[in-house]
């Protein structure tokens, strides 16, 4: 199989997910079904059995093996094989397109989960700016207020500011 690009989490995800290797074991259990499972062929059934005894009494012990051989073969049922082997036809082609809509899924939700990290990062990067801002912005109004150029209540506001946007920032970076 040629392929384009190689994407180590992609093959990784395709090759360890459950739901694929479940559907891929569902599609082979669809193949299996042939004109016997249908019932046009006869079923032949063996049956074994064994006993094994032991008589404290007189120290005998006794093994006995029966086995039995069975034959059932309906002749003629209405055409019942006929349709159950299309029935097990359709699902073994729903079993495959089943199979196809996993594997696609799982491709979806790798790309999405590629794409959720590299936008959480890029969070991550725009917060830590506007941190550094708001640090910046409160040691300018902490020494406008050293020299009596500003009022407390705008000191707090942007230590307040500071604060929520720091927050913020040690949130994302335990996101990413």
């Amino acid at each position: 199989m040629y392929r384009l690009f190689t994407y180590k989490p992609l093959e990784k995800a395709l090759e360890n997910n459950y739901g694929i290797v479940i559907s891929k074991s569902e599609v082979d259990i669809a193949e299996i079904n042939h004109w016997g499972t249908a019932g046009k062929y006869p079923n032949i059934g063996f049956d074994v059995n064994s006993s094994n005894s032991k008589e404290l009494i007189d120290n005998t012990t006794s093994n006995r093996i029966a086995g039995s051989v069975g034959l059932n073969w309906a002749i003629f049922n209405g055409f019942r094989a006929n349709i159950t082997k299309e029935r097990l036809a359709q699902l073994e082609s729903l079993a495959k397109v089943n199979a196809a809509v996993v594997v696609e899924n799982t491709i979806q939700e790798v790309i999405l989960s590629y794409y959720n990290i590299l936008l959480q990062k890029e969070k991550l990067t725009v917060l830590k700016n506007l941190k550094t801002l708001s640090e910046d912005r409160y040691k300018y109004i902490q020494l406008k207020f050293e020299v009596g150029g500003t009022v407390i209540y705008e000191l707090l506001q942007a230590k307040n500011v500071f604060l929520e946007d720091k927050a913020s920032f040690l949130n994302q970076e335990v996101t990413v």
